[in-house]
């Protein structure tokens, strides 16, 4: 009985050092398939198509009309609230972006400006979020800007600045981005801009 317990285990204990064997032998043949580690960027990696919307921060009501402006909204500068484009992720995490923005004031003017940007993403998680930036207005060019009965006015490169955004990638709905600004350069009360970035290619 001993000698057939003893045989029994021994042959186990062959079985389990097989299978380690040739578990370690399959990772070090995928290693060498693949000796560089995905970059971070690559699942995200392409053509996007996006829309953004504006939402309002709590302190951009906080104006009685009297005076009492605590959230700074009589000097907060033109924003842009509405914005469709193009953005290009590639596998060094660049981005290039291309945008049509409508902008507006607290006294309702309002301009249209198609600029191209530069920027980055940065800080992109195992569970899909991330965050994306947008490089200085010195990364800018603006294409075109006018007013809304579409004649041209300048000094609108003043508007576009440096912004931040959260994202979550959601692979399984199209491959698309769900982004929240979480910056602007804008002072006084702040607009902040949310939208799906839908990939392309």
């Amino acid at each position: 009985m001993k000698t057939k317990v003893r045989t029994l285990a021994i042959a186990a204990a062959f079985s389990l050092g097989t299978l380690l064997g040739q578990g370690a032998a399959s990772a070090q043949d995928e290693a060498a398939h693949h000796p560089n580690p995905p970059a971070p960027c690559r699942t995200l990696k392409g053509q996007y198509a996006f829309r953004m919307v504006p939402a309002k921060s709590f302190a951009a009501d906080r104006f009685n009309g009297a005076g009492d402006d605590p959230a700074g909204l009589a000097g907060a500068p033109q924003q842009d609230i509405l914005r469709v484009g193009m953005f290009t992720i590639n596998n060094n995490c660049s981005v290039l972006g291309h945008t049509i923005a409508t902008t507006d004031d607290n006294a309702g003017a309002t301009k249209i400006i198609d600029f191209n940007w530069a920027g980055s993403v940065t800080a992109v998680n195992p569970d899909g979020t991330g965050r994306l930036s947008v490089n200085p207005a010195d990364n800018e060019v603006i294409n075109s800007c006018v007013d809304g009965s579409g004649a041209a006015v300048g000094g609108c490169a003043a508007f576009e600045g440096p912004e931040t955004y959260a994202f979550v990638f959601n692979k399984h709905e199209g491959k698309s981005l769900e982004l929240i600004q979480t910056d602007n350069a804008g002072g006084g009360a702040k607009i902040f801009l949310t939208g799906r970035a839908e990939r392309r290619s």
